[in-house]
């Protein structure tokens, strides 16, 4: 009922005018300065009034950690979907503390949060970034 797509290398005018069939988009955040990259996060038709963006776009850094977030109010609790990209040419640090401060913000300690996308850690490597 939730999609997120990482990478979608559209303009934000060019991602609103990017229809998937029984869905809309929610929320995103797309490059402004560079090609490629980019976060988008789309939800189905009938759950459209039971989802609202969340601004993250302060915690954001073109080609070093790129978010989009959203709330899922459900009967039993809210759910947190926070969608990201995270270049694999990137030193990892940075982005981690953008993380670091999104979750902060949105009292993750206290809330279900999702964390969806392509975080491009390479943990079997020594010298990953």
């Amino acid at each position: 009922n939730i999609l997120v797509l990482t990478e979608h290398g559209l303009k934000n005018t060019e991602l609103e005018a990017t229809k998937i069939p029984g869905y809309s988009l929610i929320t995103d955040f797309s490059r402004k300065e560079h090609k490629l990259g980019g976060v988008a996060i789309y939800s189905r038709d009938t759950f459209a009034n039971k989802i609202t963006a969340l601004d993250v776009s302060n915690s954001c850094q073109e080609l070093t950690f790129e978010a989009a977030m959203v709330c899922l109010k459900t009967k039993k609790k809210d759910i947190y979907v926070l969608g990201i990209y995270r270049p694999p040419s990137e030193n990892v640090r940075p982005a981690l503390d953008l993380l670091s401060n999104i979750l902060e913000l949105h009292g993750a300690h206290k809330k279900t949060i999702l964390l969806i996308g392509d975080i491009n850690i390479d943990r079997l490597t020594k010298d990953s970034k």
